[in-house]
């Protein structure tokens, strides 16, 4: 099954290489939202409705369902099409996270240089 990832603000697809590297050869598409490191079309209005919009004709372009997984603002655009296009989702809930990094916590961000979250130190400072 093809794995989707979609990076927050101001990451880029970038964060997601630790991941992949960990699921092998899986089927792995990562895409960045129009405006977050990624070329904003003409015309284009930045609201939840047009970035929920904007990924799910990205998922129904793949023809499938897929898991779903979203990091910070990349996470919000994919529970709004969870929450409205359930289909473009394969079994079970997507996955979204808010606030750190989905890589190593404790390690310091690509995107801004902060400390990811961890165990320890539940929230970068």
């Amino acid at each position: 099954m093809t794995v989707v990832l979609v990076h927050g603000n101001p990451e880029t697809d970038g964060i997601w290489e630790p991941l992949v590297d960990a699921l092998g050869a899986r089927d792995v598409v990562r895409l960045s939202p129009p405006g977050f490191c990624a070329p904003v079309p003409p015309g284009w209005r930045a609201t939840p409705t047009a970035y929920r919009d904007w990924l799910a004709a990205k998922l129904e372009a793949l023809a499938q369902p897929v898991d779903l997984v979203g990091h910070d603002w990349g996470g919000a655009h994919v529970v709004g099409v969870a929450m409205t296009r359930p289909n473009c989702c394969a079994a079970g809930a997507p996955t979204a996270s808010a606030g750190s990094s989905p890589t190593t916590p404790g390690t310091p961000s690509p995107a801004h240089g902060r400390p990811r979250a961890s165990a320890k130190h539940p929230w970068p400072r």
